[in-house]
């Protein structure tokens, strides 16, 4: 039996859980990631900057901020073609 097959059953319970459910555990799973990476950035500055990134993505992705890029791109755009 693989290590993988362990984990199947979690992955199937987390699935059955509502939408909503799994962003929320998501994003406590990445606040922790992010507060491991503050923890050890005065020791591993490498180490800790690759927790406090992968974090960053995470809690963008988790929270679904990523839909705003795009038209938050667009705004800098036109923001830059006015003003300079």
């Amino acid at each position: 039996m693989d290590p993988i097959d362990y984990l199947v059953p979690y992955y199937r319970k987390f699935n059955a859980l509502p939408f909503l459910v799994q962003r929320a555990l998501l994003i406590v799973l990445f606040l922790a990631c992010f507060v491991v990476g503050v923890k050890l950035f005065p020791y591993s500055e490498h180490l800790g900057g690759a927790f406090l990134i992968f974090c960053q993505v995470g809690l963008v992705w988790a929270t679904g901020l990523w839909r705003l890029g795009r038209p938050l791109f667009k705004a800098f755009v036109i923001y830059l073609r006015i003003f300079h």
